[in-house]
């Protein structure tokens, strides 16, 4: 029989036979305690054990008899088990996860075993005592053995508890991971005998193995505090984030990664909660922090924080990111949507807020605007013949004098290339023109020094009145920019104000709107199809149908029937005559074998307005021909979507739900959506031809083109760049990762047979 690890002969173990073993898991808090106790009792032995890992307290006592060695009963005596405490074994079996052993070392010589307890055998083998040449038993794992002899040599030289973590390769071939330690003492003849206690601890491995792997590839950071507010756990994604060695921020209050009122504020916070439970930030959701970084500079996260408790005691989990780049790029997109990116001025939609704004503040009193359309005269000629970069200078130098010549009340835009608006406050009843408008005519004479170059230029300037001419911002600028066409007519350096003589085209358009009502109903209106090509394959992916207008006297321009049917209200059932012509065609191109590809129609804003009408449409459509609503793409343009979000997102959900994809068209000419733009459920953004048309040679509108398609791709949408006409646009795009064309340099909107042949032959761009 062998020894007991008590020593002795005796079966009967002495009073207080206690190991203890702790284990510090690798960056935790939380340590695992377990008592062993083997005690006298009065009807046998007693066995205590006792474990605390990130869970309250376990205990269990078992009675059993001395006779046989250490088998003990399933009896529990329950009275003497401490309040709140669960049983972790039944037994001192093969079942339970603990071994118990005895090792000796003689003097000069190496370990031997000389006792284990029964659940050796199911760890260590039938024979537990077989050690290897470093006095281990030969179970460990080849890769520790060294270790663990090492760790035992120096418990024997220096007569210290040897702490001892180990893997072994169990009789099944499974690898299990055992921690403990054994207590030393020295003999009378100078050998070493040890007491000991290894536990099974492979399933807390293996979850820290996981918790590491989870933490260590987190891209978020994710750090632990306790109530104090010392850091207890923090993983790699956080100490990078703030510029900490690993393991170098354990410790230390989490007040150091603050800044500003955040730091300030938050020992007050925490006693409050503590308190009270009351924390307005806890749980709701991340939240805006500025935080520290170890060098000092100051940066934005995004911050959530949850409460867990373990043991009796409160934690706080914060997982935050970096979000100062995205602040940045979304600073700059906003100041884009807002602002005119070369000279800084308000752009065309901030200005028809400023403009609406002022007309609601005026209509009470009546006092006059005078609204100025300016065109820098001869400009063309400085970029054709001295290049962007200098026009560019020239423009920011005329920006400049605008803006002073205008006056500080005034509100200045530029709306594209050399044209300029400008909203002055002080109209004159009964005169044409005020004198300040006249200073501004002849400020813009005056010599301009850009570039170490002088130049001689003027403006042309339309000038409509407000409430004189028209009563909403819109037509007035309409006017005024009629007004500046007739003053380029005349002359450069020309001041025209606005006639009724040029009103006498809204006659036209009365006229030409009657037209329209007639050609509705002669279905004079037809479908032409422009294809969408994919810029990595250069296969057609997708076609826009365009309207077209053929009368029995000649064709009419979509640039010239267009806005007055939007005008008049009558672009919807121009719309719906669009998206029968295109169902009707897809039946018709599917009945023959041709592959079809989506095709995108333009719907109008009052036709989104009015959804259960739209959605019978489309649905009248779709059913009438059987066409897949996947081939049909809804196209809204980006103004239109911004003059109800909500009832927009709402209308686009429903097309989604009929399998419709939606995409948002003219992206960057309407009002900013930049806020709102990752709301709408849309696939597609189309960024338009003004600004593509130009982009190999204008900085900013290539600014712009490469914000939009960074943006867009970040939302995960598919972008769509129109009017491309040159080789140069395609090279150009295609270094700007943008997905998809449109424009001539493929192929101009062509009749349905003249498409046809393309979807037949398979038709690609060079790519």
């Amino acid at each position: 029989m062998l020894a007991a690890p008590w020593g002795g002969d005796s079966t009967v173990p002495p009073r207080n036979f206690i190991i203890l073993v702790e284990r510090q898991a690798f960056r935790q808090p939380l340590a695992w305690l377990v008592s062993f106790s083997v005690t006298h009792s009065r009807d046998g032995l007693s066995l205590i054990i006792e474990s605390r890992y990130a869970q309250p307290s376990l205990s269990r006592r078992i009675n059993g008899k001395a006779e046989g060695g250490m088998k003990a009963h399933s009896h529990l005596a329950s009275e003497e088990v401490p309040a709140g405490m669960t049983a972790l074994a039944s037994d001192l079996g093969e079942t339970l996860p603990v071994i118990a052993f005895r090792r000796e070392m003689a003097p000069g010589g190496t370990p031997r075993y000389s006792w284990f307890s029964p659940a050796a055998n199911r760890f260590l083998g039938v024979n537990p005592e077989a050690t290897t040449p470093q006095g281990v038993p030969a179970a460990v794992h080849w890769a520790d053995r060294d270790g663990l002899a090492e760790t035992i040599r120096n418990s024997a030289e220096k007569l210290e508890i040897s702490r001892e973590a180990f893997r072994i390769v169990t009789p099944s071939g499974a690898v299990a991971w055992l921690e403990g330690a054994a207590r030393p003492e020295r003999q009378p003849d100078g050998g070493v005998v040890w007491q000991g206690l290894w536990i099974d601890v492979s399933e807390g491995k293996r979850a820290e193995h996981r918790l590491d792997l989870i933490l260590g590839h987190a891209s978020d950071g994710i750090i632990l505090i306790d109530e104090d507010g010392a850091i207890q756990l923090v993983n790699r994604a956080a100490e990078e984030m703030f510029g900490y060695a690993i393991g170098e921020l354990l410790g230390k209050s989490v007040e150091c990664l603050m800044e500003g009122k955040d730091r300030k504020q938050h020992p007050d916070h925490m006693r409050r909660y503590l308190t009270t439970g009351e924390a307005a930030k806890m749980g709701q959701g991340p939240r805006e922090l500025m935080a520290r970084r170890k060098n000092g500079t100051v940066f934005l996260i995004d911050l959530s924080v949850s409460e867990v408790r373990s043991e009796g005691k409160r934690y706080f989990i914060g997982i935050g990111r970096d979000i100062s780049q995205r602040k940045a790029t979304e600073a700059k997109l906003e100041f884009l949507a807002y602002h005119d990116a070369l000279t800084g001025l308000s752009n065309l939609a901030r200005f028809r807020e400023i403009f609406e704004a002022l007309l609601s503040s005026r209509r009470e009193s009546g006092e006059p605007l005078n609204l100025l359309s300016l065109g820098i005269d001869g400009f063309s000629f400085i970029n054709t013949t001295l290049g962007h970069h200098v026009g560019d200078a020239v423009l920011k130098s005329i920006a400049l004098r605008l803006i002073t010549l205008a006056g500080p009340e005034a509100t200045v835009a530029r709306v594209g290339g050399d044209r300029f608006l400008a909203l002055l406050p002080d109209a004159v009843p009964g005169r044409l023109v005020s004198e300040r408008v006249e200073r501004i005519s002849r400020g813009m004479k005056d010599p301009l020094t850009s570039e170490g170059q002088e130049f001689e230029l003027s403006a042309s300037i339309g000038v409509a009145v407000w409430p004189r001419d028209a009563d909403g911002a819109e037509t007035l600028i309409r006017y005024a920019e009629a007004a500046l066409e007739q003053a380029k007519a005349i002359g450069p350096g020309t001041v025209h104000v606005f006639t009724r003589e040029l009103g006498e085209k809204g006659a036209k358009a009365l006229s030409l709107q009657s037209r329209i009502r007639r050609a509705i109903e002669n279905q004079e209106f037809t479908a032409h199809y422009q294809p969408q090509v994919d810029l990595q394959s250069g296969a057609i992916v997708g076609m826009e149908a365009l309207v077209r207008w053929f009368t029995p006297e000649g064709p009419i321009s979509p640039v010239e029937f267009i806005p007055v049917a939007e005008e008049f209200g009558l672009i919807d059932p121009i719309s719906e005559v669009v998206v029968m012509a295109v169902c009707r065609q897809q039946k018709e191109w599917w009945a023959k074998g041709i592959t079809c590809v989506p095709v995108a129609v333009n719907i109008s804003w009052r036709q989104f307005k009015n959804p259960r009408r739209l959605l019978a449409t489309l649905d009248e459509a779709l059913n009438s021909f059987g066409v897949d609503p996947g081939l049909l793409e809804i196209e809204l343009t980006e103004s239109s979507a911004m003059q109800d979000i909500g009832s927009a997102i709402a209308t686009i959900k429903m097309l989604n739900e009929r399998g419709l994809n939606c995409a948002i068209d003219d992206f960057g000419t309407g009002y900013s959506s930049l806020s709102a733009l990752k709301r709408f459920p849309i696939r597609k953004l189309k960024v338009d031809r003004s600004f593509v048309i130009d982009i190999d040679n204008d900085p900013n509108d290539a600014a712009i083109v490469n914000a939009i398609i960074a943006m867009a791709h970040a939302l995960k949408l598919k972008v769509v760049a129109e009017g491309v006409e040159t080789q140069s646009h395609l090279n150009y795009l295609r270094s700007l990762h943008c997905d998809q064309l449109q424009g001539y340099l493929f192929s101009p909107p062509l009749a349905a047979e003249k498409i046809e042949g393309f979807l037949k032959e398979g038709k690609r761009l060079e790519v």
